[in-house]
């Protein structure tokens, strides 16, 4: 661990949150929390290889953002299709 991760670590437990748990809501791929440290160093991972990247090839990848974020439906909640709200037998 580096000096700079165990300080972030450091504020980050002193703020009241677990060294177990991230704040970014991210899972590792059994579906556990990734703790705290691992999730730092995979922002840092994606970060280092996104400046690698040519201009050319970051600015795409924005653009592909903006139209993914696009594409996210507005709501309040889930959305279930009508014909299977309506084959469930709730008593309400």
């Amino acid at each position: 661990m580096t000096r700079e991760e165990w300080n972030l670590l450091v504020d980050w437990v002193y703020s009241g949150h677990s060294p177990y748990m991230n704040g970014d809501g991210v899972f590792d791929d059994d579906g556990w929390p990734l703790d705290f440290i691992n999730t730092l160093r995979s922002w840092d991972a994606q970060q280092e290889y996104f400046d690698s990247l040519s201009d050319e090839d970051q600015e795409s990848i924005r653009e592909q953002a903006k139209k993914d974020a696009a594409e996210v439906p507005e709501s309040d909640g889930f959305f279930l299709p009508k014909d299977f709200v309506e084959s469930l037998d709730i008593p309400f």
